[in-house]
């Protein structure tokens, strides 16, 4: 069965290739956060115990996320895109939580989070919200890392270049997601071939 976020974010994938979708995403994080570790010669470390809460959205939905790691070392907030879930940062989790407090959470529309059925509860602006009052619940007195992939990193684009919102971010890293104003500005009337296809697609997102 179809979800909102489906309706809103494109044409919906079978069962079979949103599971491959998922796999191939998780993928990509998990090595694009181990080559960086690599890079900066930071070894993993132990993981610090788990706990969850429910935070509530502004139109009355619930947010199903998780804290990784000492609450007292700087937070990293993880948004993941679409087909996906939290557990898509699981690699990450893994390889950060010794170092960071990495929050992970359900999107709307995603996992155990809420999912509403008409395609105005998906607009940026609600999803940025959302991202906000996470970013507000498990970091009240200090900006939070933040990380974010696929359609995760529009929505936090979104949030991110909003000035109403610049102080609550102390750096952001985007795998694989564009800014939507940027992907607007490459696909003008000179816009052909293989980028014209992905605007399409974009489009129809």
């Amino acid at each position: 069965r179809e979800t909102g976020a489906r309706q809103a974010w494109g044409t919906p994938f079978s069962r079979e290739n949103g599971a491959r979708t998922r796999r191939r995403n998780r993928s990509t994080v998990t090595m694009t956060v181990d080559k960086i570790c690599t890079l900066r010669g930071m070894a993993r470390t132990p993981r610090e115990a788990d706990s969850g809460r429910w935070i509530d959205t502004g139109d009355g939905l619930r947010l199903a996320v998780r804290e990784h790691g000492d609450p007292a070392a700087p937070t990293l907030l993880a948004v993941h895109g679409y087909p996906d879930d939290r557990s898509i940062w699981d690699g990450v989790v893994a390889a950060l939580s010794g170092r960071y407090r990495v929050v992970t959470y359900d999107v709307r529309g995603a996992g155990e989070s809420d999912k509403p059925r008409g395609t105005d509860a998906y607009l940026l602006d609600r999803l940025a919200d959302d991202l906000r009052r996470v970013a507000d619940a498990v970091s009240p007195d200090r900006p939070v890392h933040l990380l974010a992939h696929d359609w995760g990193s529009v929505q936090a684009w979104h949030a991110v270049t909003d000035p109403r919102l610049a102080h609550r971010f102390a750096s952001f890293t985007s795998i694989s997601g564009p800014c939507l104003d940027h992907v607007g500005s490459g696909c003008g009337p000179s816009c052909t071939g293989p980028r014209r296809a992905a605007c399409a697609t974009w489009s129809r997102s």
